[in-house]
């Protein structure tokens, strides 16, 4: 299976980015800070949703902050989460919503005035959790 040149970029990008957050972070964990490690139940867990989370559809950020418990140093999970969960909404802010108006056009406008991009109304959720299920 080939990958287009722009899904490559986003890869690279990606990648980098981790890398250069988890080595930020772990710097400050252990060298300037030198904060103590996460319990290894904690550690435990991020290793579980690393590999539980590639079987989940849109698990990017949640990959990154299960990687984040994994490494086991509070600074360093705060690092990587933070970059990592910016990245996802900048991405869907600037380029998914560009590409979803280039290619579904009036349609997904129309989407747009009904679905919020991040947060749902709240009104809306709690009206939902306590409306009935009918079977």
């Amino acid at each position: 299976m080939a990958i287009c040149s722009k899904c490559r970029k986003r890869l690279i990008f990606w990648i980098s980015l981790t890398i250069i957050s988890m080595g930020i972070g772990l710097l400050l964990d252990l060298s300037l800070i030198g904060t103590n490690s996460f319990p290894a139940f904690i550690r435990i867990a991020g290793l579980a949703g690393v590999i539980f989370t590639h079987f989940l559809h849109l698990s990017v950020g949640m990959f990154m902050t299960f990687l984040g418990l994994l490494t086991g140093y509070p600074v360093t999970f705060v690092i990587i989460t933070a970059t990592q969960w910016l990245w996802v909404f900048l991405f869907v802010l600037f380029i998914e919503e560009k590409e979803c108006l280039e290619k579904f056009g009036d349609d997904y406008r129309e989407y747009r005035k009904n679905v919020p991009m991040f947060f749902g109304n709240p009104f809306c959720i709690i009206r939902e959790m306590f409306t009935p299920i009918n079977k």
